[in-house]
């Protein structure tokens, strides 16, 4: 299975949009990646789907949030697939600019 073991930080924050970041490990498979975000742990929105490669060592993957609410509190994590299952990253939250 691959591995998206660390959901990392928020920044570059701006008026409804934030960069987030995680640690992806696909393990020699190939990966696709996308981040889950919403105002609680139940997420209910994500970025489109990226391809993350097929590396065996860990590496550092981004993407923007967008359509973010002033003041809300937003949870996201990273999420991962490949052939050998579907892994999620830790949840982590930040306020929206």
């Amino acid at each position: 299975m691959c591995s998206s073991d660390l959901t990392g930080v928020a920044s570059r924050r701006r008026e409804g949009t934030a960069k987030v970041e995680g640690r992806l490990n696909p393990l020699g498979k190939a990966t696709t990646f996308w981040f889950e975000y919403g105002p609680t742990a139940a997420y209910g929105q994500r970025t489109t789907p990226r391809y993350g490669g097929l590396q065996i060592t860990p590496r550092l993957v981004f993407d923007t949030l967008q359509g973010l609410t002033p003041g809300v509190e937003y949870h996201y994590r990273l999420m991962a697939t490949n052939e050998t299952g579907t892994s999620p990253g830790d949840d982590a939250t930040f306020r929206a600019d």
